[in-house]
């Protein structure tokens, strides 16, 4: 039995659309999801209290209102909001207090009659501003969350594609040929469409991860222009090989500083540890390959050499930890770490080959 006239206005809007489907739902008993579910109070609930991160579930990672309490990109917001919900309830708790204390009294007070009625008149406004800052900060939470969301899933993307087409390799063998082998390049599409359209959104980030980003975006910038440019010399009639030698190594050097700021970004940027460490080592296949071939390119006396050394202590470090967590993967959320555990023997076979250690023992 349909029970009111908005249940009627419903169901005519649903048959029209999809009877069978209106009928469906009605003869299933389904029902709109309530403004506060059990689902949504859970949620708040393990949001503020959760300590570990290695716990976290998919749908947590992905939920805004969890990550509104969780997420390092909104602390100030969330200080914010703090502040807000203690002062407001403060208020709230004086004047609970204080209409007690007047109800209960066994003889008038002038001076707490006359709070109460101060209290009873600034009381909406304080409620009302308190309610609308909470409403900014976390609507400005769940925009900056987006912009989190945007750039870490635009530069993951661009070095999985590279990882992919195992760019890194592609190149490295390049300098083993005895002349300029025949390629092209022609770029008329704009592959960096997050970063074009929303860069004035990162001034709403933190220092450390707006230079990760701005650092991918200029070295992947200065990949194409590099590519163009050694396409540029192998297309003229006697290319000299060790001008295109010399412009593959550079086009080697800005791919590899640009999946080493690619890998510091997603670090920042994603805070789900699953997908974090995946990401990571698929930039890695990349960085490692680029990076053995520069280390053992630039003679001792290059300050390039010196600057690439320095990086291997920690490279060593940053694939300890990956193996470390994948191995140590709850097996609960065997699922969400299939990803990395597939992925993770790859790198340490590149790793051992190209830097002349076991990753498994480092």
């Amino acid at each position: 039995m349909i029970g009111n006239a908005g249940d009627i206005a419903c169901y005519v809007m649903m048959m029209s659309v999809n009877p069978s489907g209106a009928r469906e739902g009605i003869t299933s008993g389904t029902r709109r999801p309530d403004l506060i579910s059990r689902q949504s109070l859970r949620t708040a609930c393990r949001a503020v209290f959760l300590r570990d991160d290695a716990k976290l579930t998919a749908e947590e990672a992905a939920s805004t209102l969890f990550r509104f309490f969780r997420s390092r990109h909104v602390r100030d917001l969330r200080l914010i909001f703090g502040l807000v919900v203690l002062i407001v309830g403060i208020v709230l708790l004086l004047a609970i207090l204080c209409l007690l204390a007047f109800l209960f009294a066994s003889k008038e007070i002038p001076l707490l009659k006359e709070f109460v009625k101060a209290l009873a008149y600034i009381l909406p406004t304080i409620l009302t501003v308190g309610g609308a800052v909470m409403a900014w900060t976390y609507l400005s939470a769940s925009t900056r969350l987006g912009v989190v969301d945007l750039f870490a899933c635009e530069i993951s993307t661009l070095c999985r594609v590279a990882s992919l087409f195992d760019v890194g390799t592609r190149y490295v063998e390049m300098m083993g040929r005895q002349s300029a082998p025949l390629i092209s390049f022609v770029s008329q599409e704009e592959y960096f469409p997050v970063f074009a359209n929303n860069s004035r959104d990162l001034e709403s980030l933190e220092a450390t991860v707006v230079a990760h980003i701005t650092e991918f975006y200029t070295y992947m910038k200065a990949t194409r222009d590099t590519q163009r440019g050694l396409a540029d010399i192998v297309r003229t009639a006697a290319p000299e090989p060790e001008r295109w030698r010399a412009a593959l190594v550079n086009l080697i050097y800005v791919l590899f500083l640009g999946c080493e700021s690619g890998r510091k970004a997603v670090k920042e940027l994603i805070e789900f540890e699953p997908s974090a460490v995946e990401n990571v080592i698929v930039i890695l296949l990349t960085e490692v390959v680029c990076y053995s071939f520069l280390r053992n390119y630039f003679p001792p006396d290059d300050v390039r050499h010196a600057r690439l050394k320095f990086r291997m202590a920690g490279y060593e470090q940053e694939i300890r930890a990956l193996r470390k967590k994948v191995n140590e993967a709850p097996e609960r959320y065997e699922e969400v770490w299939t990803s990395a555990k597939e992925t993770m023997p790859e790198l340490q076979k590149r790793y051992a080959e190209g830097c002349g250690k076991d990753a498994s023992k480092s």
